[in-house]
């Protein structure tokens, strides 16, 4: 892992120096924000607690990631400046746990009732489920239960008639595609035609 430095600022209003950074990584996976830090920090000379990592940005398909941090002149001047979750991915924070609260060290914790068993793993419940029904059987198909299932829903059509073919329709013709007017049916006004424009 080779770190180069990019650009380096100081801000004085901020009491920090600002740097831009590249780290080729070769034939290695995109390497933790902590490895960085550790080799950032030897590389400018300057303590580790003092360093932070604002992000870095791995593309995909190259070995190398680049990315900016910040060296501070104090830790004071580190946790006023630095946001809240930059200092929990850094370390310099426990991450906090939002929803029910962590049972504390001096309550003993809920004895298991009576009541309720224990959770079972999913490797349980297929055993059960394959104990439960093994005589059942999933239905045969075939053509002799498709025609015992239509004679069932129609009973008035017979097993035979569904085998067999039915009579085919005559295809009427559309008047339209015939150049044919199409017969009018009787309640049917006439199409009035409008009258040409002109003259």
């Amino acid at each position: 892992m080779e770190i180069s430095l990019l650009e380096e600022r100081t801000n004085p209003l901020l009491h920090r120096k600002e740097y831009r950074f590249a780290v080729a990584h070769g034939t290695e996976p995109t390497p933790s924000r902590d490895n960085v830090r550790t080799e950032l920090a030897k590389t400018i000379h300057v303590p580790k607690d003092r360093l932070v990592i604002e992000r870095m940005n791995a593309r995909f398909g190259t070995a190398r990631t680049e990315g900016v941090a910040a060296a501070y002149d104090s830790a004071e001047a580190l946790k006023a400046v630095v946001r809240d979750h930059i200092q929990v991915r850094n370390g310099f924070k426990a991450k906090e746990v939002k929803g029910p609260t962590a049972p504390s060290e001096t309550a003993p914790p809920p004895a298991p009732t009576a009541d309720k068993a224990p959770p079972e793993t999913p490797k349980e419940k297929a055993a059960e489920k394959a104990t439960e029904k093994p005589s059942e059987k999933p239905p045969e198909k075939g053509p002799e239960k498709h025609a015992e299932k239509a004679a069932e829903r129609h009973p008035e059509k017979g097993s035979e008639k569904h085998a067999e073919k039915g009579p085919e329709k005559s295809p009427e013709r559309h008047p339209a595609k015939s150049g044919e007017k199409p017969a009018r049916k009787a309640g049917d006004k006439p199409q009035e035609t409008p009258a040409p424009k002109g003259g």
